[in-house]
This record gives structure tokens, C-alpha cells and sequence, in this order.
């Protein structure tokens, strides 16, 4: 069974969800108190660098997981032919 595009995911559309939530909640930069926005910025910039370090960790699992199924399969084509 070969995995579906990271996009077609419910996880994935879910993250998006997430993100967007989160960033909508930090938007309102009508404050004029500094340390306010200052907080809200700082906010937005740890939910893109989850989200980028997510991305990162899932691209990276499903590519070690094709490599092994790969591997596997040849293991046990070189089995059969014993």
C-alpha cells in the first residue's frame, strides 16, 4: 500500500486548522501597548517554527518509512530465492 500525499491527510488538514486558529488569535495588532504586540508577534513566530518543525519530522518519518519498506522488500525477495 503506498502512503497518500501528506495533503490528502485528515492529520494534515487538521495542523492547517490548528495554525490558522492560532495565528487568527494573535492578528489584532490594534493594541498600542508594546509589550502586547510584541507578545502577539512572538506568538505568531513559535506557530510557524511548530509548524515548520512538524512538517520537517512527518516529511521525515514517511521517507524513512518508504526507505525501510523498500528494504524490507528486498530482504525477503533475497529470502525467497534461497
Amino acid at each position: 500500500m503506498t502512503p497518500k500525499p501528506g495533503w490528502k491527510s485528515t492529520e494534515f488538514w487538521f495542523h492547517i486548522a490548528a495554525v490558522v486558529f492560532a495565528t487568527a488569535q494573535t492578528i489584532d495588532l490594534g493594541d498600542s501597548d508594546i509589550s502586547v504586540i510584541i507578545s502577539k508577534v512572538i506568538a505568531v513566530i513559535v506557530v510557524v517554527l511548530g509548524s515548520l518543525g512538524y512538517t520537517v519530522s512527518r516529511s521525515f518519518v514517511k521517507s524513512r518509512a518508504a526507505e525501510n519498506k523498500a528494504f524490507v522488500e528486498a530482504w525477503a525477495s533475497r529470502q525467497v530465492a534461497k
